[in-house]
């Protein structure tokens, strides 16, 4: 499809446009989806975060102002419930719901944000999905008080400041900045598609499984594993010569790290091509 041709060309590039590839994404689970009404959307809530900027302000007020703005006039917020709910994984759907997982709520303040030059980053930490906002060669410095020159926020908490001992708990150690380096486009995109992936395990969810994984693959730095999971997913739906291919493919590439996988594999490959008889 000619949103796959797209949305592969994106991810290709690591500041390719994350919006643009969610709403690709979105098109797999609407495809009457307008992409470019659902990207003035973002274009709207700028001009509204916008009106009140604060100029020349330290990362601490920015964050401050799009608390109060997109976490609070806006009411951009998640719970517990939007976990299980594949439209907190669709951005055309949090745009107008304005719920979401904590990964889709931080891509809405970093593309407003990116919209008003405003430095904010998405940031994938164990568990969870959070913005830094300001220099990120110093995140790891000390990010309390009004000046400090990088805060962490939490959009799935409507933007409540994030605090270093929270990424402390969910990290296991002090937070450095390696461990809050901004993330580019295709890692985002390979989470948001695990978190899809995952939810739509169960069999009535095979489709979205299925479109999940094949995005997954088109993304570089995917996973080997995604490739098994993927010819598992299509021996579930029947289609055994796909399967196999998946499950070989996915052998040659694992054979010299994890002989024993690349055997289960081929075996698995096997009885897939056996059911076409």
């Amino acid at each position: 499809m000619k949103s796959r041709e797209e949305f592969a060309a994106i991810v290709a590039d690591p500041a390719g446009s994350l919006a643009r590839a969610c709403l690709l994404m979105a098109c797999e689970a609407d495809p009457d989806l307008d992409v470019d009404a659902a990207l003035g959307r973002l274009d709207a809530l700028a001009e509204i975060v916008g009106a009140g900027l604060p100029g020349e302000a330290r990362p601490a007020a920015l964050g401050r102002h799009l608390r109060a703005t997109l976490g609070g006039d806006a009411g951009f917020g998640g719970s517990q419930a939007d976990y299980d709910d594949l439209r907190s994984s669709l951005l055309n759907e949090v745009l107008v719901r304005r719920r979401g997982l904590p990964i889709l709520l931080s891509t809405v303040w970093v593309e407003v944000s990116a919209r008003l030059d405003v430095p904010a980053h998405g940031i994938g930490l164990p568990g969870h999905f959070v913005v830094g906002i300001g220099d990120p060669e110093r995140a790891g410095e000390p990010a309390e008080g009004p000046d400090a020159p990088f805060v962490l926020v939490d959009p799935f908490a409507g933007g409540t400041a994030f605090p270093t001992a929270s990424a402390y708990a969910l990290l296991g150690h002090e937070p450095t900045a390696r461990d809050l380096r901004p993330w580019d486009t295709p890692r985002t995109m390979l989470r948001i598609l695990a978190n899809v992936s995952t939810w739509a395990r169960r069999a009535d969810r095979l489709r979205t499984r299925l479109w999940a994984l094949e995005l997954s693959l088109l993304v570089p730095g995917c996973p080997a594993a995604v490739r098994r999971e993927h010819g598992e997913a299509l021996a579930r739906a029947g289609d055994f010569a796909g399967a196999a291919d998946q499950l070989e493919a996915y052998a040659i590439r694992v054979e010299e790290d994890h002989p024993l996988a690349a055997k289960t594999a081929r075996q698995d490959a096997r009885v897939a091509r056996s059911r076409l008889n």
